[in-house]
């Protein structure tokens, strides 16, 4: 036995002398206990046969008889009676509220440093520590109401669901001190300023859908219409996807086909998909200078005329008829 400075007495027994002053102490106790009294210490239930809290169950703890012992049994009686529905409604939430505040009042709960130097535990081999002052009381754990919260969905304004007339486009700001950059697209060789070196004889042609359908029926020959505007040899071509827009046609452009279908006429492998021949006439002649292009399409001609140097064949007063072409004599000069 050892003695401390402090004003609390710790005294170290061994293991068989405390459980020894314990069980003299639990008969001694019963002895002197009421028959009801015996039932209750006997009953280690939480519940009594009568269908109410046992309070004197150990598992309770020493909350019962804590300064807030009268709100506890409160709140454990209400819990105990209330279904599950009604618990989850918060039904029992002012009986645990009012505990919780009571818990919070009262100072007995709270730890102080000499609380935890009298629950130090000891050593090995020393024994058990035991106390002279009344034993601290420990809040047992009360299960609290669940709270369902009501959660808001919403949805992001880029979702998929709303329709691109109600989606908030969110325009970037632009910063006026920053260096705009303008890319230039990249002028061929083949052009002296407006002036394109490629063209010569044999002046090459790419023929559209409805020049040939036109000149068949102002009755002109292709190839023959061809030398009389130039006055040079010249090499006609049709692509697949003119040839594709032809044959699709069926009999409205019987005679068309036919036409094109002759030996002068050289064919040109497409690469892309379908037989929209606008767009492969309009990307050949942006990548080769080479090219006249040969169509009464007033959409297509207004395409080419956005592409320097390339000059544009149409039929005009039952005759060919050439625009841009430098020292084309009886064409239109813009």
């Amino acid at each position: 036995m050892s003695k401390n400075e402090s004003k609390d007495q710790v005294f170290y027994l061994s293991e068989k002398e405390f459980w020894s002053d314990i069980k003299d102490e639990y008969i001694q106790r019963i002895a002197e206990m009421d028959p009801s009294e015996v039932y209750r210490s006997n009953n280690p239930g939480p519940t009594n046969p009568d269908g109410s809290v046992n309070f004197e169950c150990h598992c309770v703890g020493h909350l019962v008889a804590s300064p807030c012992g009268h709100e506890f049994r409160e709140a454990i009686t209400c819990q105990k009676s209330s279904t599950e529905e009604e618990l989850e409604a918060g039904a029992c939430g002012d009986q645990l509220l009012a505990f919780m505040e009571c818990v919070m009042r009262t100072q007995c709960f709270k730890t102080t440093p000499k609380d935890e130097e009298s629950t130090a535990t000891p050593q090995d081999g020393e024994g058990v520590a035991t106390s002279k002052d009344e034993p601290r009381i420990e809040m047992g754990k009360v299960k609290k109401a669940a709270k369902i919260a009501r959660k808001i969905k919403t949805i992001k304004p880029t979702d998929n669901r709303i329709k691109e007339e109600n989606r908030i486009i969110r325009k970037k700001k632009e910063d006026e001190q920053e260096l705009k950059i303008t890319h230039a697209p990249k002028i061929s060789s083949a052009m002296f300023l407006k002036y394109n070196n490629q063209l010569g004889p044999p002046f090459h042609i790419l023929v559209d859908t409805n020049f040939v359908n036109f000149a068949v029926k102002n009755r002109l020959d292709v190839i023959q219409g061809f030398r009389d505007c130039l006055y040079a040899h010249t090499i006609p071509y049709i692509t697949d996807c003119v040839m594709g827009e032809l044959e699709k046609a069926g009999r409205r452009f019987k005679i068309a086909l036919k036409v094109i279908k002759d030996a002068r006429f050289q064919r040109l492998k497409c690469d892309h998909k379908g037989i929209y021949a606008d767009d492969c006439l309009v990307q050949r002649v942006t990548q080769h200078k080479c090219y006249i292009v040969a169509t009464c399409d007033r959409d297509l001609k207004r395409r080419i005329r956005k592409i320097p140097g390339v000059p544009i064949m149409y039929i005009l007063g039952h005759r060919f008829s050439i625009e841009r072409m430098p020292d084309a004599y009886g064409a239109p000069q813009n």
